[in-house]
């Protein structure tokens, strides 16, 4: 497989680091390597820029995690709401058994707008403040701020605080990674994948794009890693 996906970056002249998703794995070895970590990232394209949901878990579930293909939980779990069956009706508090939210999304579907909520132990183990940009500050005893949550873009949490808090509940960090990369020409950078120019052609074509189909469904898989 690795011969034929060197083939189609020759022939399309793409970047291999992109291809081999170099960034994003590095991002997964080491989600702690910058002043700020990035928590939460909802995006649509195709371009290996990845999606990325943070959260945390008690120590026993690593070994589930880590073997898992899909995401076990994502920004919309953790919301209440009510399970019907044919003649009961359950009420579920939002509470994902084992797995606790950094950040958790709210949608309202009339206005098509979403915002964040975040984790309020956090928020009141380090007396934070929201301030009238919606992030939210650490504001020392001389009143100065420090910025600890960015809601704007990417959600992210000042690295420090979050080691701090994932020291102090003694839980596994998990980190939630999808991401892909296809060629402009024949995948457009949605997650619509189009085909029907190349399902149309014939030789070299129609063989280009069933080895683009195999290595996306093959080089391009959900990772999970945790970090205790």
């Amino acid at each position: 497989m690795r011969e034929d996906l060197e083939r189609i970056i020759d022939k399309l002249k793409l970047k291999k680091d992109a291809v081999y998703q170099t960034n994003v794995i590095q991002q997964i070895e080491n989600p702690f390597n910058s002043i700020w970590t990035t928590v939460y990232a909802g995006q649509e394209g195709v371009d290996g820029v990845p999606s990325i949901f943070c959260c945390l878990a008690d120590m026993k579930r690593k070994d589930e995690i880590l073997s898992e293909y899909d995401w076990p939980v994502n920004e919309n779990s953790f919301s209440p709401g009510f399970e019907y069956s044919w003649d009961d009706v359950r009420y579920l508090d939002g509470n994902s058994e084992g797995y606790t939210y950094l950040v958790a999304e709210e949608l309202f579907y009339p206005m098509d707008e979403q915002q964040y909520v975040i984790n309020n132990e956090f928020i009141l183990l380090f007396n934070l403040y929201r301030g009238a940009d919606g992030d939210y500050y650490h504001i020392g005893e001389s009143g100065e701020r420090e910025k600890v949550i960015s809601l704007r873009g990417p959600v992210r949490f000042l690295t420090k605080y979050l080691m701090r808090f994932i020291a102090a509940k003694q839980v596994l960090f998990v980190q939630l990674v999808d991401s892909m990369f296809g060629s402009s020409k024949y995948c457009p950078m949605n997650r619509k994948e189009v085909y029907s120019d190349c399902r149309k052609g014939t030789g070299e074509k129609a063989e280009m794009a069933e080895d683009l189909r195999h290595n996306r469904r093959n080089s391009c898989r959900r990772s999970a890693a945790s970090y205790g």
